[in-house]
């Protein structure tokens, strides 16, 4: 089981590397799915498959869940470039036996924009404005004290001016404890699920009828972002004050090219932790730094974190966390 998984981490991690990937970009929809929330993973490049052990897991790895001890909540907030906001909070539980249960939401939010059509390219004096939404349960169980599974249904929706678009989508994760030191494999694939299309019909500017007016068209559907993630982390430094741990994912998207994305997280006292991480085959991501604080908080354990995505021509993506272990 050992070699089996490790062969396919590295069949995986060295893919981007050794091929050269067309980039299906634009096949598939609600794009939104595809962003990671968490700063903490953020700052370490997105390397969070096999690392995530809080609330938060629901967008990472729904297996991971079971790290919760007993209760959890972690909220996020992303300023993306053009305005663009993306928020998301969830809460965790563990009984006993039974199992861990989360639910999440999520929401992507934008300005008003210009309605912008080829005979008036400035503007026809009306608005228009983009969201996006996603809430969801997971459950998650440990199978063995080395194994464990979770899996997550969620509702997604997106409205366009006056047009909306519903479906439904489905995560599962696994976590895998090696029994090498502390090392650690992950596995999630994420935003499976049927085809998406939107209600009603569009101005189609390319097809005139004989009037010189647009034809009313149906929308065509798409898919969801379907992901695959396999990762490791493992412990690679430790003493008495401090932890430096490494982490590696390996993600294929079903719309771009296969991805490497690498982080280290240095946690000192248990009070502070420094962050960094590094993305392959991206476009414009590329590094990646943060930090968080973990502060006691009437008796419970507070989580700040912050960090800062290099994005190139479109400059830097600011995160802000926060998280309560019960």
């Amino acid at each position: 089981m050992k070699k089996f998984l490790i062969i396919c981490f590295i069949i995986i991690i060295t893919q981007p590397v050794l091929s050269q990937e067309f980039a299906k970009v634009g096949r598939s929809g609600v794009q939104f799915l595809e962003i990671g929330l968490s700063p903490r993973f953020a700052a370490m490049g997105e390397a969070g498959v096999a690392l995530v052990d809080d609330a938060s897991a629901v967008f990472w790895n729904p297996g991971a869940l079971v790290k919760v001890k007993n209760m959890d909540i972690a909220g996020s907030y992303v300023q993306w470039p053009a305005d663009i906001v993306f928020s998301g909070a969830s809460v965790a539980k563990t009984f006993s036996r039974f199992g861990t249960v989360a639910v999440h939401v999520s929401a992507l939010t934008m300005g008003d924009m210009r309605v912008r059509t080829p005979f008036y390219p400035e503007g026809n004096g009306e608005m228009f404005t983009v969201s996006d939404f996603t809430a969801g349960i997971t459950y998650a169980k440990e199978l063995t004290n080395k194994f464990s599974i979770g899996a997550t249904y969620k509702i997604v929706y997106e409205k366009y001016w006056t047009y909306e678009s519903q479906g439904w989508a489905v995560d599962i994760g696994t976590l895998y404890h090696t029994g090498f030191k502390s090392l650690v494999i992950g596995m999630s694939v994420l935003n499976f699920g049927p085809e998406m299309s939107f209600s009603g019909r569009y101005d189609d500017y390319a097809n005139l009828d004989t009037s010189g007016d647009p034809t009313e068209t149906n929308f065509s559907s798409y898919d969801l972002p379907l992901t695959f993630k396999f990762g490791m982390a493992m412990n690679l430094m430790e003493g008495n004050d401090y932890v430096l741990t490494g982490a590696i994912d390996g993600v294929h998207p079903n719309d771009n090219k296969t991805r490497l994305n690498m982080g280290l997280e240095a946690c000192f006292k248990n009070v502070i932790a420094l962050r960094a991480g590094y993305k392959m085959n991206y476009d414009e991501d590329t590094f990646c730094a943060g930090l968080g604080f973990f502060v006691p908080f009437a008796g419970y354990k507070l989580r700040l974190d912050y960090s800062y995505n290099d994005m190139g021509l479109l400059e830097g993506v600011h995160r802000g966390g926060f998280g309560l272990a019960f």
